[in-house]
């Protein structure tokens, strides 16, 4: 991370820095962001890294995955995914979300909902029914099924088709395995 990236995790950080009533700031990290959980909101900066599957080291690339998850991701959650914030710094020094400054970097604004409703902790708490498990897959295939079709070179698609076949498998195999560790009988 860049040494102006500390500053704008340090300012997210800090209850003072949001708008409204001084509340806790709770962080969750992972290997490409964190998300700042204040109040009713919770603003996800990509971290300034870089891995095999993402490269995140320059402002305009971060602003473009900003972008890029909004756009994705309101499709399927338009009432969690609000608004991009650009935190900026103003001409006295200090940063601010949606000022006039330059802009430090770009956080994805949602709206916070409760942590026990992840499936994560839904399923280590015995709370992911089997329904839930079929609604969810319903809407999984609802979702590709309305996905755009984009034209692709006929090698390059027999290569993912290989691929799709052999993760396939692999994912039959985990389920055969950890099913009655579920509860679950599949159908694989």
């Amino acid at each position: 991370m860049s040494s102006s990236q500390d500053e704008v995790i340090a300012f997210l950080s800090c209850p003072g820095s949001y708008p409204g009533p001084e509340q806790p700031v709770t962080c969750i990290e992972s290997h490409g962001s964190r998300v700042f959980l204040h109040a009713d909101r919770a603003y996800k900066l990509k971290l300034a890294v870089a891995y095999a599957e993402l490269n995140f080291l320059t402002l305009k690339r971060r602003e473009h995955a900003c972008r890029a998850e909004l756009r994705l991701n309101s499709r399927t959650a338009p009432d969690l995914y609000l608004r991009l914030c650009p935190i900026t710094r103003q001409a006295d020094g200090r940063l601010a979300f949606d000022g006039d400054g330059h802009v430090m970097d770009w956080l994805v604004v949602m709206r916070r909902f409760p942590q026990k409703a992840l499936f994560d902790r839904m399923a280590v708490e015995g709370r992911l029914s089997e329904p839930l498990i079929h609604e969810l897959g319903a809407e999984i295939a609802r979702f590709h099924a309305s996905a755009e079709v984009r034209q692709q070179d006929p090698a390059l698609r027999q290569l993912k088709a290989d691929k799709a076949r052999q993760l396939l498998r692999q994912a039959q195999g985990y389920l055969s395995h950890e099913s009655p560790l579920l509860g679950v009988t599949t159908a694989c």
